[in-house]
């Protein structure tokens, strides 16, 4: 459940970006209903939120922390920026000269852009237990051994270690590889 919501998230902050090719009124209700998904992965994970009292704070525990206050406060800008640049949703609530100010949009529009990234940023720091959780789901034990090996082989499938060639160096059994012309 919990990986199926943050696949919903990517998949729809993915959607999101793609405004230009969608009407306002889409990009408006996605970006409202981005929300749910954002704040039941919060729910979701309450105990990280509850355990930064506790514990050694060392250098990978401070820049997780850091990156998801800074993607906690790009998410929060994004909204609320969002929401006061309404043309449609909200238009009736946010007076025009308010949503008619071009300095607002750039902000959503930065903003929304640092949130892409300190997204992609937070996923690819949780990736590592992603991997685990769909090896399992796979079948495959959670070995780092088979996968690998099980990665090597679809690479070598496809063509990408065709370049390399095991030589032999004097009479002993040791091989080293080396690119060939």
């Amino acid at each position: 459940m919990r990986y199926l919501l943050d696949v919903l998230l990517v998949m729809m902050l993915i959607f999101e970006m793609t405004f230009f090719y969608l009407p306002p009124v889409l990009h408006e209700a996605v970006g409202v209903a981005l929300l749910l998904p954002i704040l039941w992965h919060l729910v979701l994970n309450r105990r990280y939120v509850s355990s930064l009292g506790r514990g050694r704070w060392n250098g990978p525990r401070g820049v997780r922390f850091a990156l998801n206050v800074l993607l906690a406060s790009a998410c929060l800008v994004t909204v609320i920026s969002g929401c006061l640049t309404s043309s449609v949703l909200f238009a009736d609530i946010v007076p025009f000269s308010l949503r008619s100010n071009p300095s607002l949009y750039q902000l959503h529009s930065a903003a929304a852009r640092y949130f892409l990234v300190l997204a992609g940023l937070h996923l690819g720091w949780h990736l590592p237990t992603w991997w685990q959780r769909w090896l399992l789901a796979a079948g495959i034990k959670s070995r780092p051994l088979p996968a690998r090996m099980l990665l090597l082989g679809l690479g070598g499938c496809s063509g990408q270690s065709a370049s390399m060639q095991p030589i032999r160096i004097g009479s002993s059994s040791t091989c080293r590889a080396r690119i060939s012309s």
